[in-house]
This record gives structure tokens, sequence and C-alpha cells, in this order.
């Protein structure tokens, strides 16, 4: 008993300090964790403490421009915290961007930045209008490896090629430019004139 009331000592002397200073935008979320150590403290003494809080200002979570409490409300809340949030669309998809790299393809990665639990992905789909479908079709359409048809200057998936002997690349549905015939896929029948 001797010993929680020591730590609970400790822990008041540091909420008083904690207090006194003037603190960086991200510190208040240690608070709570000294708050809730204070309460299990007291509970294991037989005392009871109600505590209620609520921020006189909150910090947007990724240009740390202060949210004045009238809008609040208008803020992008995370599910983790509610005092976890952004200030506006922009900065949760500037976020979003630098959590994937700019390529909003694996969204696991998108993460509170004060906690880092995992934002939810339909949370992110809305902050860019629904349109992530859109933006991950483009992404794999960059990302499909292609080549430059020699023969016709066209560029093709590597799919739609063959590969000759010499490793270059042309389109194996080419035809032949005299006549409407393909040429073979076989690599060894096409002649070069």
């Amino acid at each position: 008993m001797e010993k929680a009331f020591s730590e609970l000592n400790l822990c008041l002397e540091s909420l008083n300090q904690f207090l006194s200073q003037k603190y960086d935008p991200l510190e208040h979320y240690e608070i709570i964790d000294l708050l809730q150590r204070i309460y299990e403290l007291l509970a294991a003494t037989g005392n009871n403490l109600i505590i209620n809080i609520s921020p006189s200002k909150i910090y947007c979570l990724h240009c740390y421009n202060e949210i004045p409490i009238k809008e609040i409300d208008s803020s992008i809340h995370l599910s983790c915290n509610p005092y976890h949030c952004f200030c506006s669309t922009h900065c949760f998809r500037r976020h979003a961007l630098l959590c994937t790299d700019s390529k909003l393809i694996d969204l696991d990665y998108v993460r509170c930045p004060a906690c880092l639990t995992s934002i939810d992905i339909s949370h992110t789909c809305d902050a860019f209008d629904g349109n992530l479908p859109q933006i991950y079709e483009e992404y794999k359409k960059e990302q499909i490896a292609t080549f430059k048809c020699l023969i016709c200057l066209t560029n093709y998936e590597i799919e739609e090629g063959i590969t000759l002997d010499c490793d270059h690349r042309c389109n194996q549905k080419l035809k032949c430019p005299l006549c409407p015939q393909p040429i073979s896929s076989t690599p060894l029948n096409i002649k070069f004139l």
C-alpha cells in the first residue's frame, strides 16, 4: 500500500509539473495516460476519483494548426480517439498520400499519426470522394510492363509480344505489310529485309 502511495505522489508531482509548463501540441495525450495511472493508483488505495477532461483546443495531426473549439465539429475525427483529428479534408488527403508514398495503393499504411491505429479504408476512400478505385486502376496501368515494337512503332504490353532469338521484341499480332497474312509467332520465321 505504501508503494502505491509513493507512486501516486510521484504521479501527482509529474501532473503538477506538466500543468505548469507550456507543452507541445501532441504532448497533451501524455496527460491522459498520467491521469489514468493516478486513477488506477487511487482505486488501488480504496479512493475514488472522477475525471472529466475536455481540451480547450485541439491540433490538426497533419499541419499542427490549432482547431478552434467552434470548428471542432467540422474537422475530420478518427475513430481511434475523439481528439485525434485533421482540420480539413486537404490535410487528411496529404497525410494519406504521405503514408502511401503518393500512390494510395496499400491503404493499411494509412495510420493515425498520434497512436498509429490503422485508419479505416472507407474513411480514406470518402476523403478522396470515392475515387480510390479509379486511382488504383490508373496506377495498375502505369505498372504494366510494355515494350515499343520497332516494326510498327507502337507500345504494347509484354504479353502481346514475342521475343526473337536476338532478344528484340515485336507485336505477335503483326500482319504482313504487303498482304493480310499474319506473321508467324515462331521467331525463326520472321525475317527482316
